[in-house]
């Protein structure tokens, strides 16, 4: 069941928006705050400055950035009861942030318009706790930030820590000395000590000066096998007597093993650029197409780019904004616009842009990441 049936973003909450979208300031969320103050159907949630009636603050226990959507921000509320004296409806609840000027200010609203949730007393027997997600609409995720110095973790995230580190625990505390621990299944945690042997590979004239007894050193120039015998006089590396297929199929493995790192290198360096690579692209007034979908009335914008395909993953950013002070407050208009009701699509040879319920009206200026 929901708690709360009316929330909005405040009036001192957009104006920090625009600020953070002007770089003057980072939005800086510093906690919640709940209450039983009740708020009649007809009072204004946006213009509200503080909740009515205070009764907890909390700190954040979490922050989540949904993929593709870098101006919002969840965050995650443990309400608790850990030092409640008296039972109280949770009729409200206030997300604060640092503002610029001084102090803090209410950057959104939650309300209830019936008493059908309270926070019971703490009878010393128990905690209990409500947890709350409340999505945020913000300028840029990137520069957000949130205090969470003694925050409550919800119940169910501390049960899967803890039952991470008893496994841990009973398999570090296994073996022996020389021992290693390996992964022995696909099943999360599966462990098990086994006797290992140190395998060195590299040129003859690069083996250390004194080698490991416990360790083969194999000749990558000749494919032979040494091992290094220790005593009182002085240490040596010894080879390993191999016959001609025997000392074959190691240079084969030992080729293949190259090749398969070369190719893994070179997997890596395309998975790099494809996913890191950047481009601004700009999006008309008047390139915004209106469609109906199940009879809403959408907009689109299509931007063919070469190498987009329905499997790239891209995500979509603010683009620089233009050094004439009225053209880029027009731009901000335009990227919040965007960021708030809209979303992009790749496709094939393309990427395709979705406003819902409002439209750019000046030029849009957006950086998309993962495209060469």
């Amino acid at each position: 069941m929901a708690i709360f049936s009316r929330w909005a973003l405040t009036d001192q909450a957009k104006q920090l928006i625009t600020k953070a979208q002007a770089e003057k300031c980072t939005i800086h969320f510093t906690r919640a705050r709940t209450g039983d103050g009740r708020w009649a159907d007809g009072e204004s949630l946006r213009t509200a400055e503080d909740i009515k009636n205070q009764k907890q603050a909390f700190e954040f226990s979490s922050v989540d950035i949904p993929d593709g959507n870098p101006a919002t921000v969840v965050l995650e509320i443990v309400i608790n009861n850990l030092d409640l004296d008296e039972l109280y409806y949770l009729n409200e609840m206030g997300i604060y942030a640092e503002n610029p000027d001084g102090g803090e200010l209410l950057y959104c609203i939650l309300v209830s318009d019936t008493q059908a949730v309270y926070v019971p007393a703490n009878n010393g027997i128990g905690i209990s706790t409500i947890t709350e997600r409340v999505n945020l609409e913000v300028a840029d995720s990137a520069n957000v930030t949130i205090d969470t110095t003694g925050a409550v973790v919800a119940a169910s995230d501390f049960i899967a820590l803890r039952t991470l580190v008893t496994t841990l625990r009973r398999a570090l505390a296994g073996g022996i000395e020389g021992q290693h621990l390996i992964k022995i299944g696909d099943l999360d945690y599966q462990m098990q000590w086994v006797n290992f042997a140190p395998v060195i590979t590299r040129p003859f004239a690069e083996f250390p000066e004194y080698g490991q007894t416990n360790a083969l050193y194999v000749d990558t120039d000749s494919s032979e096998i040494y091992f290094w015998i220790d005593n009182e006089e002085s240490g040596y590396y010894f080879k390993l007597p191999l016959g001609a297929e025997a000392s074959q199929t190691l240079q084969l493995q030992i080729t293949a093993n190259k090749n398969a790192i070369a190719a893994v290198k070179s997997l890596t360096s395309k998975l790099e650029t494809a996913t890191f690579a950047e481009r601004e692209i700009e999006i008309a007034a008047d390139g915004w197409k209106a469609t109906t979908e199940s009879g809403v009335t959408i907009y689109t914008a299509e931007v063919a780019i070469e190498g987009v395909t329905e499997e790239s993953d891209i995500t979509v950013w603010p683009g620089a904004l233009s050094s004439d002070a009225a053209v880029a407050t027009k731009e901000m208009k335009a990227q919040a616009t965007f960021f708030a009701k809209g979303r992009a699509y790749a496709d094939t040879g393309k990427v395709i842009f979705k406003c819902f319920a409002g439209v750019p009206t000046t030029i849009l200026r957006i950086r998309l990441q993962g495209v060469a």
